[in-house]
């Protein structure tokens, strides 16, 4: 179910889940991240497919993710090798929003990102800011097959406010906010977590509407 902002007093309350195939260059030793948005509570799980179909006009983005060790990236010919060990990803790009004059092009502050290989699918834990506030992210990119350069990446933005504690880990990058993700994971309750499964226990661990 789509999240309607006219039934909400704080357009925060919904998730914003980004979602779209990630594509690795050796050659240019960095990746591109392209699909499109849409808005649900975190409560709802993860959008049907048909949903991020629909906003494909409305709602795309394209991102390119460079490494801030790239000279350590370059030497891996696989997209799993590259993404993991580099100490993060600056994304830079575009999105479009539609705020009642049609789509326009927008663009983020600061976008930081982690991967992190576990044995069903790779964690990613991120950060950043824009015009409208700051937000962290969690999501999860499938284990690719070995000679794939291309995989399918999900990440949901949860957009926090100038009170949250989580603001702190913004500052830090997403390294901390990655950490804190694998924490909240390891822990005997959430040891069954899956965000490839059904169901809406990650998005609601993860990324819980505020933080004080």
């Amino acid at each position: 179910e789509a999240a309607d902002e006219s039934n909400n007093d704080d357009w925060r309350k919904p998730l914003f889940y980004w979602k779209g195939k990630l594509k690795w260059s050796k050659e240019k030793e960095n990746f591109t991240w392209g699909g499109s948005w849409h808005s649900a509570f975190a409560e709802n799980g993860l959008p049907h497919p048909t949903d991020f179909e629909s906003t494909k006009q409305s709602n795309g983005f394209q991102l390119k993710g460079t490494s801030t060790n790239t000279s350590d990236a370059k030497v891996h010919s696989n997209i799993m090798g590259a993404l993991v060990l580099a100490d993060e990803w600056i994304l830079k790009g575009h999105y479009f929003l539609d705020q009642g004059d049609g789509p326009q092009k927008y663009r983020d502050k600061m976008h930081r990102l982690v991967f992190e290989k576990k044995k069903k699918y790779v964690l990613v834990g991120a950060c950043g800011t824009t015009e409208f506030g700051n937000f962290v992210s969690a999501g999860y990119a499938e284990i690719p097959q070995s000679d794939d350069n291309e995989i399918n990446f999900v990440l949901a933005r949860r957009y926090i406010d100038e009170n949250d504690t989580r603001n702190s880990l913004i500052k830090s990058g997403a390294k901390s906010v990655i950490e804190e993700y694998t924490e909240i994971l390891s822990s005997s309750d959430n040891s069954n977590v899956d965000p490839t499964a059904a169901g809406n226990e990650f998005w609601i661990k993860l990324l819980p509407r505020t933080k004080y």
